[in-house]
């Protein structure tokens, strides 16, 4: 690995990288690779173009901003033959992603294991139309109560009705819940939880067991699925709200080379 790009989103949510950071970030990298260079994005839909251009030529490709950034970027070297090694230096809000792969909240922090060069394999969702890396999040956007649904999959069936159905693939997925231990970036596996009541036992989140059939929680881990909801409810991919219904969904094990922590 010699070539590093990095793709910095100036308007992330909670843009918190100052340009004292970005001169110290690019000494950290300088000393561990032969060339680093720094691409700045005014908008989203930029990173989309910049990361398409710079994919080819870049050993690695580092996202610098929040979750849409992330998302963005992870889109585009997703459908490529040969995709670079990813990373991410925390930029923005959330950025659940990063944590599960053990980088630093701090950029600074984040730089320096990146410099280290720990590459592993994670895991990919992929929906029939984009990729996702934290969960696909099925629930009444005007929050007027459950809806109903037909869930079905290798060795599972499930239908009725529900406040909230979670396909995820990263424990640190959903914000506003608790840590989902049981979910795992690199078992080749999706885990699907389907809220049947708005008040539930959160801890049933975290049992540590790979199925749970409860009155309030259906817990259960499966390489790919269909659901279909009535209404049909577009559901949030990786916090981006999706232009339309999933069919089927799968996982993509070790899909992602990435740098981390």
């Amino acid at each position: 690995m010699k070539t590093v790009s990095v793709i910095i989103n100036l308007n992330a949510d909670g843009q918190m990288i100052k340009q004292d950071d970005i001169d110290r970030i690019d000494t950290i990298l300088s000393s561990a690779f032969e060339t680093v260079a720094f691409y700045e994005a005014k908008l989203k839909s930029e990173c989309t173009g910049l990361a398409r251009r710079l994919a080819k030529d870049s050993d690695v490709l580092i996202a610098m901003g929040g979750d849409s950034t992330v998302y963005e970027i992870i889109n585009t070297i997703a459908i490529l033959k040969h995709r670079p090694v990813f990373s991410i230096i925390p930029g923005g809000k959330c950025n659940g992603f990063s944590k599960a792969l053990g980088l630093s909240r701090q950029p600074i922090k984040a730089a320096e294991q990146i410099a280290k060069k720990n590459i592993r394999s994670f895991d990919v969702g992929h929906d029939g139309t984009e990729y996702f890396i934290n969960l696909l999040d099925f629930k009444n956007p005007d929050e007027h109560g459950p809806f109903h649904y037909e869930l079905s999959s290798k060795h599972y069936y499930f239908s009725g009705k529900a406040e909230s159905v979670l396909v995820a693939n990263n424990p640190y997925a959903c914000e506003g819940l608790p840590l989902l231990r049981d979910v795992d970036l690199q078992d080749g596996l999706l885990d699907v939880y389907i809220l049947r009541e708005s008040k539930y036992d959160s801890s049933l989140l975290n049992t540590g067991l790979t199925s749970i059939f409860s009155d309030d929680i259906i817990h259960f881990q499966t390489p790919d699925l269909a659901i279909q909801t009535s209404p049909s409810y577009i559901p949030d991919r990786d916090r981006e709200r999706l232009h339309r219904p999933p069919a089927n969904i799968h996982i993509k094990p070790g899909y992602l080379k990435v740098l981390a922590g």
